[in-house]
């Protein structure tokens, strides 16, 4: 292809392992259930049981978070905010 092969070609990369209903399924858990606080391993866990969409903790974070949703991640310790 010459030149032009050098180029990268569409299409190419890892696709999303969610589609855009998984999301809204999350987001719809996260206001029916206000009484449960849930964090980014639980919401996870929900995820692959419930949809058989498997996300680590951290993407599950991450895409949540761009979407402008927040999760809890803070610990505390001896009374201090880690």
């Amino acid at each position: 292809m010459g030149l032009a092969g050098l180029w990268d070609a569409p299409g190419r990369g890892g696709k999303p392992r969610y589609s855009e209903d998984d999301l809204e399924y999350l987001e719809n858990c996260l206001f029916q259930e206000p009484q449960q606080t849930y964090n980014s391993k639980q919401l996870a866990k929900k995820l692959a049981s419930e949809r058989q969409v498997y996300l680590s903790a951290d993407r599950l974070r991450r895409v949540l978070k761009e979407r402008g949703k927040v999760i809890n991640t803070r610990k505390t310790s001896n009374n201090h905010e880690v």
